[in-house]
């Protein structure tokens, strides 16, 4: 089934832009909707275009020099009021502005809009039809893969997942413990068992800068021919946090939830009573 693509411009100085592009939706083996193809309609073409728009898969904008004829009611032309409702319905959107070119006031300030840095989208330039066509498979290409449900796949290779019942002897006690794991997915080179004194001091101060740790907090290194570990030493109590890092640059990252937190807080000592 073919996706549909709204091609969305002024006709006035992009006409054979326009003309150009269709018959390529085709050759792509895409559907190009476009309001020279609607035959007469019972309803305003402003409904129509609209329509056009809530039905395509991938809307498609070409920024030329002139900003269009503002309907009457809205103040905009019918260019942006298409734009504007691909971008509420969440279109994956494609975007190519005609370089060399002088536009007009409300055009520039249309042409802001699109390209705004916080709330725009990234937008491509052609000088001409040639240049727009050679660019347009790739741009729908990428535009059409937003719109594919993903898929899993088993992995090349296995992966070595540190889980903490693996340590004997780092990880005690009891309760609910969230768990975070950082795994590299490019080959990565080992880390040497040499550095392991140094990234106890690095493991300690980034635990504190992110509120792993307290600051001036009791911390305990155990340390293993494969990783070193950094975690908060709790008179017998469950250990509450830590954080490891293997040869394999594999990182983890450990701490008890808000709940377990303020039982420890709570809990009181409790002193055996006399026989």
């Amino acid at each position: 089934m073919r996706l549909e693509v709204m091609l969305s411009s002024v006709r006035r100085g992009l006409a054979d832009v326009r003309d150009s592009a269709a018959p390529v939706h085709t050759i792509l083996n895409y559907e190009c909707m476009r309001f020279e193809q609607v035959s007469q309609q019972p309803v305003p073409p402003r409904a129509v275009c609209t329509e056009m728009v809530q039905e395509s898969d991938i809307y498609l904008l070409l920024l030329g020099e002139f900003y269009g004829d503002p309907m009457p009611g809205t103040g905009i032309a019918p260019t942006e009021e298409e734009w504007t409702a691909a971008r509420n319905l969440g279109k994956p959107v494609v975007v190519f502005r005609q370089e060399d070119i002088n536009p007009e006031a409300r055009q520039v300030a249309f042409i802001d809009r699109v390209e705004s840095y916080e709330d725009g989208v990234w937008r491509g330039t052609f000088k001409n039809i040639p240049d727009l066509l050679g660019k347009l498979p790739a741009a729908l290409e990428m535009a059409a893969a937003a719109l594919q449900p993903l898929t899993l796949r088993p992995l090349d290779e296995s992966v070595d997942v540190p889980w903490r019942q693996a340590d004997r002897g780092i990880y005690t006690g009891a309760g609910t413990v969230l768990e975070t794991h950082i795994i590299p997915i490019d080959r990565v080179t080992p880390l040497p068992a040499s550095s392991f004194s140094d990234l106890r001091r690095q493991l300690a101060h980034a635990g504190q800068d992110h509120g792993l740790f307290d600051d001036g907090e009791a911390l305990e290194f155990p340390t293993t021919e494969r990783c070193v570990s950094a975690h908060a030493a709790r008179d017998g109590r469950r250990l509450e946090a830590g954080v490891r890092i293997e040869r394999s640059r594999n990182l983890s990252v450990w701490e008890p939830t808000a709940a377990d937190r303020w039982l420890v807080a709570r809990r009181e000592p409790v002193t055996n009573p006399s026989r």
